[in-house]
């Protein structure tokens, strides 16, 4: 019997290449639709020596046959074609092949979360040809799409209605509820309806998704600091919003800023990015206040339909509302992502202190760059089915125990 489950998630994948897609909703469908490697559940990762790490593949990949030489090609790909996940492998010196079920890594240094790297979404088997070699199949439908993989589907439900997710609840067809997507209903209409907890949990848990301002009018560069003070007064007690002061997570410890109103540099109106997802708006609206409030600068609000016309709209507005998150299970590896948008001499400092493992040392110098300034962290609350196994990760993973 082919076992189903029904989750909803705000949009599509802007694509479910893997040597491509680097938005958070692949991250969410990937372990549906690819393999990959689970220390001490269909594989071995053992540190031979500080600077070489060995994965043995257990008999759940060789009955199916893939083999050592289907992961180290795709290291192999991604390094000489160097793909958007390039830059999380340039510590590693070569990948080779020992047996048909065994390869090693030979790195240049030693890194902690190595293992998190090597179990990522992004290291997936493929064929001969580089070709990804699948797990499930991808099925677009009018509702969304589905996801057929061995002995279950999965079936997705696009929605970003807030009322809409209610309606779904109460006709009780779905398992879990798009849990990045913030839905304040949940937490309002849903306590008054006392019936729906006869079938749901509603659960909550610290995300990892990153929530920054991009400017690309440098003139706003000295206020960085006083604006995502200011922002986290506006947005305040927020369930969904929790407040950072770097692109590492660590939360914001604000004073309130009792300085007078000043007259910023900045001329003309100033147009303010956004995609229609919650609370973008809602963060969007508060920049605004703060711009004209403190500053006297004027502003419109842009919002576009979706991710993908935002990311071709970038240079239709001077400050973009954006979203980043690990790729790895590592709040760390971000460090990585904003290595071009600071200064030759940081970068070989954050890459010293990254190779050395000094972490909070580097999240003094990365409460923001040349043109980014981190400001919320995500907190995630979703509804699962009561008699469904589920839960979320922090990071992003759908987990289903089976057993």
């Amino acid at each position: 019997m082919v076992a189903s489950y029904f989750f909803e998630i705000d949009d599509y994948p802007l694509s479910i290449d893997p040597f491509i897609s680097t938005d958070f909703n692949f991250k969410i469908i990937s372990d549906f639709l690819y393999y990959r490697l689970k220390d001490e559940i269909n594989c071995k990762i053992v540190n031979l020596d500080k600077n070489i790490i060995e994965i043995r593949l257990f008999d759940y990949f060789l009955e199916r046959n893939i083999y050592s030489e289907n992961f180290v090609k795709c290291f192999h790909r991604h390094i000489h074609e160097k793909t958007p996940y390039f830059k999380y492998l340039i510590f590693i010196e070569k990948v080779v092949v020992i047996s048909q079920d065994a390869f090693r890594l030979y790195t240049r240094t030693s890194l902690d979360f190595f293992k998190e790297v090597f179990q990522s979404h992004f290291i997936i088997p493929v064929t001969f040809l580089g070709k990804p070699i699948k797990k499930g199949e991808f099925i677009k439908n009018q509702d969304g799409f589905k996801i057929i993989s061995e002995d279950k589907t999965y079936n997705f439900l696009v929605n970003k209605s807030c009322e809409n997710t209610i309606g779904f609840l109460k006709e009780g067809n779905l398992d879990l509820t798009a849990f990045s997507h913030p839905n304040e209903l949940l937490l309002t209409d849903c306590s008054n309806n006392s019936y729906l907890f006869d079938r749901y949990k509603l659960e909550s848990v610290r995300g990892s998704l990153v929530y920054y301002l991009k400017f690309f009018n440098q003139q706003f560069g000295e206020y960085f600091e006083e604006i995502r003070k200011l922002l986290h007064e506006e947005i305040k007690n927020n369930p969904f919003l929790i407040p950072v002061s770097d692109f590492l997570g660590s939360e914001s410890k604000n004073r309130i800023i009792k300085t007078p109103n000043k007259r910023s540099s900045v001329l003309g109106t100033v147009k303010i990015g956004y995609s229609n997802y919650f609370p973008n708006k809602k963060i969007a609206v508060a920049l605004q206040k703060v711009l004209l409030k403190r500053y006297a600068v004027s502003s419109v609000i842009v919002e576009f339909d979706n991710l993908q016309l935002l990311i071709e709209n970038m240079n239709n507005v001077d400050i973009v509302l954006s979203i980043t998150f690990p790729v790895i299970d590592n709040l760390n590896i971000l460090l990585l992502d904003i290595l071009p948008d600071v200064s030759s001499e940081l970068q070989k400092q954050i890459l010293k202190d990254f190779q050395l493992g000094n972490f909070t040392k580097i999240a003094s110098y990365t409460s923001f760059t040349r043109s980014m300034l981190p400001i919320f962290c995500s907190q995630y609350y979703y509804f699962k089915k009561l008699e469904r196994r589920i839960e979320v990760s922090s990071f992003g993973e759908i987990i289903i125990d089976d057993d």
